[in-house]
């Protein structure tokens, strides 16, 4: 893959959360450490891994679907969302983090967002001398949270990951605010 295609990413909401928290669950332990099939190790690759960054959310655009550029804004409908963060490169991928901050205001009183000590996920690549997974995921989800009703919540949300190489690439996206209404 070219360099520049290494660096391109896209981060899209799906709408209508239509209740299925569950279904969610579910979907994100399956996909949160999730590897697809080793890749040979490129132990001087000099470029860093795609990260695709997606929220599977109730948002406000009615119709279901919003793409946002990195960087950008979501507004979410209760009861919020997962984020998700896939790093995939074909020389092999050594970790994947996705990392978050909160910020709430409650009539006023303002708290936060303090500073993102260590990632909420982290995924490690069983990496070995010949190879490397091609692609990890992580997510985290947003309604597992403990939030208090009647408070503006914003979130903000960025992904960090590694190539495989001995000297490892890594590469880490803008972050993106979503904003919840409790």
């Amino acid at each position: 893959m070219a360099r520049d295609q290494k660096r391109t990413a896209r981060f899209t909401a799906h709408g209508h959360w239509g209740g299925t928290v569950a279904a969610l669950a579910v979907a994100m332990v399956a996909l949160s450490g999730c590897t697809e099939d080793p890749a040979t190790r490129d132990l001087n690759d000099a470029t860093p891994p795609t990260v695709v960054l997606t929220v599977t959310a109730s948002t406000s655009v009615d119709g279901g679907l919003q793409t946002v550029e990195f960087g950008g804004d979501i507004d979410l409908r209760m009861p919020g969302g997962s984020v998700f963060a896939k790093a995939s490169d074909d020389d092999g991928v050594g970790h994947v983090e996705l990392w978050m901050t909160e910020a709430r205001d409650c009539g006023g009183t303002r708290v936060g967002p303090g500073l993102a000590g260590a990632p909420i996920e982290r995924v490690e690549g069983a990496v070995t001398n010949t190879s490397a997974p091609s692609s990890l995921s992580a997510g985290h989800d947003i309604n597992t949270r403990t939030l208090q009703a009647g408070c503006s919540y914003t979130f903000e949300v960025w992904a960090k990951a590694a190539n495989a190489a001995t000297q490892p690439v890594d590469v880490k996206t803008p972050v993106t605010r979503l904003h919840l209404d409790t």
